[in-house]
């Protein structure tokens, strides 16, 4: 399911305090999707949340 989800604490001051991120699943199926319906691209430098951590992002 590619597409950009967001991510949140449905507790509201956790909400406010910025307990919140973005998700991005397929992210080459998203970019052809994208790209085709407003005539653009997925910017090419997006970045793993495992970046730095060690852990793998193979998959995501």
């Amino acid at each position: 399911n590619p597409g950009a989800w967001l991510f949140h604490c449905h507790i509201q001051w956790h909400l406010a305090s910025g307990m919140a991120l973005v998700l991005v699943e397929g992210e080459q199926q998203l970019a052809s999707i994208v790209g085709a319906a407003v005539n653009t691209t997925v910017p090419q430098k997006t970045q793993p949340s495992t970046a730095g951590s060690g852990a793998s992002s193979a998959g995501s």
